[in-house]
């Protein structure tokens, strides 16, 4: 029972670690990058760290917050959540100590991001492309072109998104491996994040 309740705390209070992250690491990373957001890399972090629930009302929590900058980002919190819970999933998996299948996931949460946020958007304008980075360079052009809105929206978001999530996995896979395995263990996916070549400093 008291390894129940000590998990049960440390991931309670990682959660909020998490949103705290991704809203910092928004308002840090995007105004100087603009093609990389960062906020995701909380809500990664704790699901690879804490498990799927946890990521999930990571990146719930998250959008909650954001509601007070952007409104509309309440409409994209079903991707947030799936990426919490996709790297809690992966995690178990042992993706998050493999540094290529790191980078390999960047695609799915790519696709998440840039695929369902872009159906999203393209949905709530009616058909139209949204005003962002990603339609002016790639989704226009290829509209001009010919291609159907959907499809220049669809590619234009999938790619933008996964610039982002390139580096976004990359800094979660540093964290983890930065974070001691003594902490580690005391957390919820231990056995899937922790490395055993590592020796903590100052060890008993």
């Amino acid at each position: 029972m008291s390894k129940i309740k000590k998990i049960s705390t440390m991931t309670l209070l990682m959660i909020p670690v998490g949103v705290a992250i991704n809203f910092v690491a928004m308002n840090l990373i995007q105004p100087i990058l603009q093609v990389v957001l960062g906020d995701s890399i909380g809500t990664i972090l704790v699901g690879s760290i804490c498990g799927p629930v946890a990521g999930g009302l990571v990146g719930l929590l998250s959008n909650v917050v954001n509601i007070v900058k952007s409104p509309i980002m309440v409409l994209y919190s079903i991707n947030s959540i799936l990426f919490g819970v996709i790297a809690g999933l992966l995690a178990k998996k042992g993706w998050a100590k493999s540094f290529p299948k790191t980078i390999i996931s960047s695609v799915i949460y790519a696709v998440i991001g840039g695929g369902i946020g872009s159906f999203i958007t393209y949905t709530l304008l009616g058909g139209e492309m949204g005003g962002n980075m990603a339609n002016a360079v790639i989704g226009t052009p290829m509209v001009m072109a010919g291609a159907p809105v959907l499809l220049a929206t669809e590619v234009g978001g999938i790619i933008f998104d996964l610039i982002d999530k390139i580096v976004v996995v990359i800094i979660v896979y540093l964290l983890i491996r930065a974070l001691p395995n003594r902490f580690l263990a005391k957390l919820p996916m231990a056995d899937y994040v922790m490395s055993k070549n590592k020796n903590d400093d100052n060890e008993d």
